[in-house]
């Protein structure tokens, strides 16, 4: 048994318990009252439930034993079995063996079936009558002579978040604690503060496990809606799915929910085609969608593949121009990888007809929102005639990330690790001035620069107030729209941990910033927000200044 699958049991076990002493607490209150309709339905959806879980852990005797007695419950739901007599006596028993099986699932040797008994609950509900033998039979010889109490307890998710919340508030105080211990010299001092930032480190390593959920939870509803749509659309489609059991935070799962299901239409829609056109270019006639989900230094990469017809970049040219989005020059200029990120674009849509699933509602703009508005990445790679992929970066966390710090004009910035490519130190002859745009050329590449120090702090249009005096600048390439940025920083400080604030009227409108994080140093730190950053360079819209 792998950890995984232990980790399943554990909370299988627990929910199991909580259902027993549920059921058990319930019958004793039917055995007063057998003609409550509410206590009947309980007992039978938590055995019912019960049993479907038991099913899926391969727990066989108590899969068998609850759906008898679920069989038991319906019959006395609908009217065929009176609760009295020694049908209680018989369900009693069959509820303390449940409880027997439940109680010892850790022990393989227990878990067999008692066929007696279940025997007996299926002559009740056949014949409604219960066996001569168990007439006189009042006890059960297995019942435990100890009360069993669970392991785990439920935590609402909000005082999760809370819990998290003060972590951050506690990594803060941290970092200043760190700081005035090496400002002070006093060895004891540091040693406290090592100790204190161990024991933190640990507190919040347990807080944000604790949140993870594994992503099979959001991937295990994917086969149905792969086939609705596939049937909708009269295509044949073959959904393969890896990396189920990668974790993630689980508002972060929640928040990309609808997402997944949107990029899920999209591939079936507008990517596969449909069987006899994959025919005709000796394609298999079922197309294949592939959805998998890894984890990397702190990050989540879920993406989806889809085997269709890819994407043509002269179309999505082609249909910009048209709907006056980039004018022709423009697109000229454009590679393989910016053309896709037109897709971005409000309102910009490819899709040739309205169906139930395509061509209104969420489009690809509001995914990439979705997606900017925690910190994540989302990319497209496609080949015509092969396929599309999608491909997300997500933190694993919303409220504690890793981050490069910064200065620019003597003020902290930090930008988290999830939008950074690369971190480049180069020469002042690798960067040109074309027209109004400071361009850097690395590795055969031509990345646009974005210049900080001039972008944050004046107050007229940017491009006319560059100043590149030194020999030497550090760049931090990013990503957005499937395109490439490089930001030009007066200086690169350190990678930390930052909990992440977010901005307070009448900053709360700012789009260049996601929030700020307290150093440990106690200055304030604005945390750069990509997007925002990116699209403003873009509409060369500057109209919100630090000073």
């Amino acid at each position: 048994m792998n950890d995984r699958d232990k980790e399943y049991r554990v909370i299988f076990l627990a929910e199991a318990q909580q259902s027993y002493d549920q059921i058990s607490t319930d019958i004793v209150k039917l055995e007063k009252d057998p003609g409550n309709e509410e206590i009947l339905d309980e007992i039978f959806r938590l055995l019912h439930n019960m049993k479907a879980n038991a099913a899926t852990m391969d727990l066989h005797a108590i899969a068998e034993l609850s759906h008898c007695l679920e069989n038991v419950f319906s019959s006395i739901r609908a009217g065929n079995l009176v609760f009295e007599g020694n049908r209680v006596n018989l369900i009693f028993k069959a509820i303390d063996y449940l409880g027997y099986l439940i109680n010892n699932i850790a022990k393989p040797q227990r878990q067999v079936h008692n066929e007696e008994l279940l025997n007996d609950l299926n002559d009740l509900v056949t014949k409604g009558e219960v066996s001569a033998g168990l007439l006189q039979e009042n006890s059960s010889s297995f019942i435990s002579k100890k009360l069993h109490l669970s392991d785990s307890v439920s935590i609402p998710v909000r005082k999760l978040d809370d819990l998290l919340n003060l972590v951050g508030e506690l990594i803060i105080s941290r970092d200043h604690l760190i700081n005035f211990a090496e400002l002070s010299e006093n060895q004891q001092m540091k040693n406290i503060t090592q100790s204190l930032s161990r024991i933190a480190d640990s507190i919040q390593e347990t807080v944000m496990t604790a949140r993870l959920v594994t992503v099979s939870s959001l991937f295990n509803k994917f086969p149905k809606v792969v086939r609705d749509i596939a049937s909708d659309e009269k295509k044949k489609v073959d959904l393969s799915i890896t990396g189920a059991d990668t974790t993630i935070d689980r508002n972060v799962l929640k928040l990309i929910s609808d997402i997944m299901v949107h990029l899920i239409r999209n591939a079936i829609i507008h990517g596969i085609e449909n069987p006899k056109e994959r025919i005709k270019k000796g394609k298999p006639e079922e197309g294949s969608v592939e959805i998998s989900a890894t984890s990397e230094k702190g990050l989540v990469f879920i993406s989806i593949t889809d085997d269709g017809g890819g994407i043509d970049t002269k179309a999505i040219k082609d249909k910009a121009i048209k709907n006056g989005i980039l004018s022709s020059s423009r697109a000229r200029g454009l590679g393989e990888r910016e053309t896709l990120g037109l897709l971005f674009v409000p309102g910009f849509s490819m899709a040739e007809r309205v169906t139930e699933y395509a061509g209104r509602g969420v489009g690809l703009d509001i995914v990439k929102s979705v997606i900017d508005s925690i910190g994540g990445d989302l990319r497209i790679e496609s080949k015509v005639g092969k396929g599309t992929q999608f491909i997300m970066s997500l933190p694993i966390s919303m409220a504690v990330k890793a981050a490069l710090l910064f200065k620019v004009n003597e003020n902290n910035f930090a930008l988290p690790l999830l939008n950074i490519h690369v971190v480049l130190t180069v020469s002042n002859g690798m960067i040109h001035n074309v027209g109004e745009v400071l361009v850097l050329e690395h590795k055969d590449e031509m990345i646009e620069l974005i210049y900080l120090h001039d972008f944050l702090f004046k107050e007229m249009d940017y491009s006319s107030h560059i100043n590149l005096k030194r020999e030497v600048m550090d760049v931090i390439v990013v990503w957005y729209n499937n395109k490439k940025y490089g930001l030009v920083v007066d200086q690169l400080l350190r990678q930390q941990e930052i909990m992440i604030k977010p901005l307070q009227n009448p900053l709360d409108d700012n789009t260049l910033f996601s929030g700020i994080t307290l150093l440990g140093s106690g200055e304030v730190c604005y945390v750069l927000d990509v997007a925002g950053t990116s699209k403003a360079y873009e509409q060369k819209e500057n109209k919100v200044q630090l000073h």
